[in-house]
């Protein structure tokens, strides 16, 4: 490879991950909707044989996703409203053990109570903070829509038109890679739609933990809890979070001990699925090493919010493909100083 290409090659990495950058939102939409195309264009393939067109298998698989989370929803709405309403004629009961147990911190604390005080100040900024949070989050909500839209809308055109774009892409690489880059589509397909595959044993992992977890402590509707939290670890950190919500919700309704130990069970929870579920499934997946799968998360995490912990092991996994065929591969067909002086000689 001549310094000029290599050059180049440096540069355009460089543009698109400035461009990356300021169109977060619709460089991981067009990442998320790759990643699913290769899981669903081995189906929509074998499907065509039998005269199917592949958008159709698309808008199947997506209308048989919607289902199952639209039963599930369906399912825990009328516990969350009952175990809502019980919350709610309840609050004056908890706020005022609330105030007894703070009291009691207070005089346990004796001299150091002062560091205990909330003033007025810091209850403004609080009630600012939730206020900011809140619109936050009501804009984030509308642009996940927007973004999710999107996916779907590219997943189903990078399906229905794969060999055309796989094509009219080739012509942009210089002649001499083309026979190379072509050999890494089925590859690049394979361990892309094992991400997502991986992604759902991560999630049946999840939900078998803190199903089976929330029962043995004795919460109630524990399978239906373990299920939505299984359908919402597909989101990174917020799945859990809504998740932890809704079982706390049901917890606070039956005692302070089983708030406690389900407090507890999630932490436990996210600490087996951060540094052993995730790395190990994800990572034999994808064909990664599981120290790798984490650094990318947390890397993808840091640099660009819950979007980037989103596609950082998509993204991973092709930079990892591409440097094992141009850079791994050639520097070991190469021969070692040592060969050399022997052919040499």
């Amino acid at each position: 490879m001549s310094n000029a290409l290599k050059i180049s090659l440096s540069l355009l990495v460089l543009f698109l991950i400035f461009m990356a950058a300021q169109m977060k939102a619709v460089f991981v939409s067009f990442v998320l909707a790759g990643t699913l195309s290769a899981a669903i264009a081995p189906l929509a393939e074998r499907v065509e044989k039998y005269k199917v067109p592949r958008f159709v298998t698309v808008a199947c698989v997506f209308l048989a996703v919607g289902a199952i989370y639209l039963t599930a929803a369906g399912l825990l709405y009328p516990t969350l409203k009952e175990q809502a309403h019980n919350l709610y004629e309840n609050l004056p009961q908890y706020g005022r053990a609330l105030h007894e147990n703070y009291s009691n911190l207070k005089e346990l604390a004796g001299e150091k109570a002062s560091a205990l005080e909330i003033g007025s100040e810091e209850v403004r900024k609080i009630v600012s903070q939730g206020v900011h949070h809140a619109m936050d989050f009501t804009s984030n909500i509308f642009n996940c829509v927007i973004s999710a839209i999107l996916v779907i809308f590219l997943t189903g055109y990078f399906v229905s038109n794969a060999d055309r774009l796989w094509k009219d892409g080739l012509n942009w690489v210089p002649p001499v890679y083309r026979p190379r880059i072509a050999s890494l589509i089925k590859p690049l397909e394979s361990r892309l739609g094992g991400y997502v595959r991986g992604q759902l044993m991560v999630c049946l992992a999840v939900g078998s933990i803190l199903g089976g977890g929330l029962f043995l402590i004795g919460v109630k509707y524990s399978l239906i809890l373990g299920i939505i939290a299984g359908l919402l670890n597909l989101v990174p950190f917020v799945g859990s979070i809504t998740a932890t919500l809704l079982a706390l919700l049901v917890a606070a309704n039956q005692s302070t001990t089983h708030l406690i130990l389900t407090v507890l069970l999630f932490f436990f929870e996210q600490w087996l699925e951060s540094n052993f579920i995730t790395p190990q499934l994800l990572g034999n997946a994808v064909e990664l090493d599981p120290l790798v799968v984490l650094f990318a998360i947390l890397i993808g995490g840091s640099l660009m919010g819950l979007p980037g912990a989103l596609v950082a092991v998509p993204i991973a996994t092709i930079l990892m493909i591409l440097a094992e065929e141009f850079y791994l591969r050639p520097m070991n067909d190469q021969p070692t100083p040592s060969q050399e002086v022997s052919s040499d000689a």
